[in-house]
């Protein structure tokens, strides 16, 4: 059940983001991902930072742009699970 409340997280998250429809003025600042991440289903205060790093995440989307967000400490873990 629990597996199932996160799905849904993730597809309204999902849903949130499509519908800045490659607009990137519709892209919104971390005050505005602040606010919104609640309705995402994200329990947790961002601090600032991570709300920046979650706009700048939603702009890439929004300019079909792949990109890998992290910090120096857990990207090499990442890429270790990306190509074990």
């Amino acid at each position: 059940m629990e597996e199932d409340a996160a799905l849904h997280q993730m597809q309204e998250a999902a849903q949130a983001v499509s519908n800045f429809h490659g607009k990137a003025k519709d892209v919104p600042d971390a005050d505005a991902v602040m606010a919104m991440c609640k309705d995402w289903g994200v329990t947790a205060d961002l601090k600032l930072h991570q709300a920046q790093g979650v706009s700048w995440l939603i702009g890439r989307y929004v300019q079909g742009v792949n990109v890998i967000l992290g910090d120096e400490v857990r990207i090499p873990d990442c890429l270790d699970d990306m190509f074990a």
